[in-house]
């Protein structure tokens, strides 16, 4: 839909390259050239393909590692002539907090005109410059400076598209009205003296190519929320189908939500210079065990798909938001994410599908239903494109791989009974039990007299269930209202998922880790043991154990690839707690930080948590991890019902003996996880500016924010070089940063510096079989993949990041002392570029029995060296220095969203 946007912007340009607008037939378009420039951005935005300079976003001026902007490096130098280059992901972790943990004042206005844009200020403007001397005699506001007489000379001529695109990115950028926009476009025709521009919505649409974008209008019951049928195919009046119903309305005052052509977006995003490249990931990766479940491609629900070479597959999710706390309109977008791009990119490329704006919330059924048409289409038929430069055209099928929502949109894509029912579990037909003086329900783990035995749900038992429920429901005579429905082991109904094509209701049905692992089971285990644990010091109360706990997370420094940093919110304040939050304290933090402070007994069920999930969070995931997880999760909710009772035994809590299951089906959970999602929701709700059109506001915000993207990547010379990079800093508000690129995956930043060896440098060397290495280039820093690496002497005492320890595929823990690059063999030098590192020893025992994942260092051996390639690196390691020992955990994997 938005390249439909884009393509629909190329019409009509006239000689001179000016593009004169006809209120009748002429329309405009946007194309780009080929660029020869990488630029990246951060988050979750997106990269460019080609060429050697990086931009990386400051992400409200924050700055690298050590306080220092990167040092230059030569275009030719850039490019390790690969074709490949380095994603916006990676450049996520290209920032660190400048010295002495300064933060910006979260009160300060970043879009203030009145404070000066240091990311931008000229070092070179002269102090009259910046003065206001002409006007020191005048205390009026005015136009009367000297400068503004001299006229408006263009160096260049610009075309419409140019201008147009350069207008429209100011106006997503800065959430601009429609209102606004136009009435910029009728100054500048005043301006010029002739109309270049749209002067009405009308036009605009019109040279955008709105109506012919895959934009379908889906009318809705607004009693029952039952599905009517698409705007366009409907009269004058619009009659719900649902028996006993009778809403009828004027089609034209009838409320809808939108669906976007799934089949358009993917033919264009296929069609973009460097993506094809891309796709080869699958094929090319490297998978380090033969046994292990790295990926989604290594589960068995993705194998059964059966995909081509060319085929696609992605994961589907909806989640509702609302614009701002408290405001009556609800969101829900249904997004679409492949899994064929490497792990680093797949957050960029999401697909909106569908989207529903109202103020209650939407009948799924009704939602998924034009979706799963869609969807179905795509899987049967596929799309058909054709890669830059090529003739033949290729067919790639699309098929969905997993479904994976939270647990309120889970029961209703399900169209099942709530958690407070009796069969709650979307994962097995467990029957809880009613509990307490509210009659809530409990889903026990150990025996219980009134828990019949209970099995994993199948697709079939599902798929049966919902038509035995909706054969209950036809009315005994013609005209009578539908009964209420009476669920079958917790189904309401049928599904339009149960159509979809090469889709299991049960193994397709993703855990998802924020939710039920992070938000829930973290929470609820974090605190009963604040709140209800004896304490070591039976005095203790609860504020002095907080301040306890608050006082060891300062003491501890993450890699950047944390950006919430443990301390900055008190464990107080716990309520204030994010998903990644959770996270980083379950598998991290909690159990060192509550050491010694309550009683051991308790501190083993958070012991049993975190290695679980530490466990399932990992990039490889070997069989005998996948039994190990399941046997914790298990004993934690043993000890949880042990400890506090059956009235702690929560729906999600049971849902944790369900991933060890959801692994094998659907791969490693990163590769699905919600925390992908949740971000793409609020770039959703920043697409507003008026509850009022809401839903129009932001389909076109987001098809045009889209189809700019993607002509920027397209290879006609319609858009210069300044108007592309003005375009870029627009939309990713980025300053320059550069960077040698060594590799695919790698890049060295920093001032370089050339050295000779050490004896001991060279002596590691000849052990790797490099010889007579006399100098090296040593720079200050390395990218390795998504993640920087820095050696001990570089990093900033007083900041909360700490990036020199690595974690090795041998399973060491190494301090970085220097990256360096050299040339070998000598007859036919090639480039070597690596770390000079000092390994660390571990205690022999585990520090904590259940959370074998955290490690105790002994005191390093500076003498004892190594040198070891970038490819050697598995991970970051978090660094905990608490009661006189120096706890360290890696990161379990490097791809998730912080």
């Amino acid at each position: 839909a938005a390249a439909e946007f884009a393509a629909n912007l190329d019409a009509g340009e006239h000689e001179g390259n000016n593009l004169q607008l006809n209120n009748e037939d002429e329309e405009a378009g946007i194309q780009n050239p080929e660029g020869n420039s990488f630029e990246a951005d951060t988050g979750e935005d997106g990269n460019d393909f080609d060429g050697s300079s990086i931009e990386a976003d400051t992400a409200e001026d924050r700055n690298d590692l050590d306080g220092s902007s990167f040092e230059a490096a030569s275009a030719e130098n850039s490019s390790d002539g690969d074709g490949s280059s380095m994603c916006d992901f990676e450049m996520h972790y290209l920032r660190e907090e400048p010295e002495g943990n300064q933060r910006e004042d979260p009160n300060a206005d970043p879009d203030d005109p009145d404070e000066p844009d240091e990311e931008y200020h000229d070092e070179n403007t002269t102090s009259e410059e910046e003065s206001d001397s002409d006007l020191e005699n005048d205390d009026n506001f005015n136009f009367d400076h000297a400068t503004l007489n001299q006229p408006v000379v263009m160096t260049r001529v610009p075309t419409v598209r140019e201008m147009l695109m350069l207008d429209l990115a100011l106006s997503v950028r800065h959430k601009q009205t429609y209102e606004c926009l136009i009435d910029t476009y009728e100054a500048k025709n005043v301006a010029f003296g002739k109309k270049y521009f749209p002067t009405s919505k009308k036009e605009l649409w019109r040279i955008l190519g709105r109506n012919s974008s895959g934009i379908v209008e889906h009318v809705y019951c607004t009693r029952c929320g039952g599905y009517i049928a698409e705007k366009r195919k409907l009269g004058n009046l619009a009659v719900c189908p649902n028996a006993g119903c009778n809403f009828q309305t004027e089609t034209s005052k009838a409320k809808y939500f939108i669906t976007l052509s799934l089949k358009k977006q993917l033919q264009h995003f296929l069609e973009t210079p460097g993506i094809p490249d891309l796709l080869k990931y699958r094929d090319n990766r490297t998978k380090r065990s033969a046994t292990a479940i790295e990926d989604v491609y290594d589960s068995e629900g993705y194998k059964n798909l059966n995909l081509g070479p060319f085929d696609l597959s992605g994961v589907l999710n909806t989640d509702g938001c609302k614009i701002r706390k408290g405001a009556k309109l609800d969101i829900y977008p249904v997004f679409v994410r492949l899994n064929e791009l490497p792990p680093e990119l797949r957050q960029k490329y999401i697909f909106l599908s569908a989207l529903y704006v109202d103020t209650k919330e939407p009948k799924m059924t009704s939602l998924l239903y034009p979706v799963v048409n869609q969807l179905n289409s795509l899987s049967e038929t596929g799309v058909l494109w054709r890669p830059a430069r090529e003739q033949n055209q290729i067919q790639s099928k699309f098929k969905v791989h997993c479904c994976c929502v939270d647990g309120k949109a889970r029961y209703q894509v399900l169209n099942m009974s709530s958690h407070q029912a009796t069969y709650g579990c979307t994962y097995c037909t467990i029957k809880g039990v009613s509990v307490g003086d509210n009659h809530t329900m409990r889903w026990p783990i150990r025996e219980h007299p009134e828990i019949p035995a209970y099995e994993d749900r199948t697709h079939q038992g599902m798929v049966q269930a919902m038509i035995d429920v909706h054969r209950n429901l036809q009315p005994e005579e013609q005209g009578l209202p539908l009964p209420r429905p009476v669920p079958i082991l917790g189904h309401k109904g049928p599904t339009p998922l149960m159509l979809l094509h090469d889709f299991d209701l049960r193994r397709s049905n993703a855990c998802d880790d924020l939710h039920i692992l992070y938000e829930c089971a973290a929470k609820h285990a974090t605190d009963l043991v604040l709140k209800e644990a004896p304490r070591v010091q039976e005095a203790m109360g609860l504020e002095v154990l907080c301040d306890l706990i608050d006082g060891r997370l300062q003491l501890i420094k993450t890699p950047t690839n944390i950006s919430r940093k443990p301390g900055t919110c008190s464990i107080k304040n716990r309520k204030q707690f994010k998903g990644s939050e959770w996270r980083n304290w379950i598998i991290y933090f909690a159990v060192p930080c509550l050491q010694g402070l309550v009683v051991q007994e308790h501190i083993t069920p958070l012991e049993l948590l975190s290695r679980g999930a530490f466990l399932v969070s990992q990039d490889i995931i070997e069989p005998q991890h996948i039994q190990e997880a399941k046997e914790c999760f298990h004993a934690y909710l043993e000890l949880n019902e042990e400890l506090y009772g059956i009235e702690r035994t929560k729906l999600n809590l049971h849902a944790l003996i369900h991933f060890s299951r959801c692994i094998v089906d659907n791969g490693n959970l990163w590769c699905y996880s919600t925390f992908n999602f949740e971000s793409w929701n609020h770039k959703i709700i920043q697409k507003v500016t008026s509850p009022q059109g809401a839903l129009l506001q932001i389909v076109v915000r987001h098809l045009i924010l889209t189809s700019l993207e993607l002509a920027l990547h397209s290879e006609d010379d319609n858009i210069s070089r300044p108007v592309k990079e003005q375009l870029l800093r627009i939309l990713k508000k980025r300053r320059l940063a550069r960077a040698v690129q060594f590799s695919s995956k790698v890049y060295l930043l920093g001032k370089v510096t050339y050295r000779s060896t050490t004896e001991a440098e060279r002596q590691v060397l000849e052990r790797e079989n490099f010889h007579n290495i006399q100098r090296v280039q040593e720079y200050k820093k390395i990218i390795i993949g998504s993640t920087v690496y820095v050696p001990v002497k570089n990093v900033t005492p007083l900041t909360k990041s700490d990036n020199s320890m690595v974690y090795t595929y041998k399973d060491t823990f190494c301090s970085v002392q220097s990256v360096v690059r050299f040339q070998y063999p000598v007859d036919e030098p090639t480039d070597v570029c690596g770390l000079f590192v000092s390994e660390h020893s571990v205690t022999p025992q585990c520090p904590f029995k259940d959370a074998k994942h955290i490690s105790c260092l002994l005191e390093p051996d500076h003498d004892l060296c190594y040198f070891i390639l970038p490819e050697d690196v598995r991970s970051i390691v978090v660094q905990m220095p608490l009661n006189g020992e120096i706890y360290v955990v890696p990161l379990p994997n490097l791809f998730e969203i912080d």
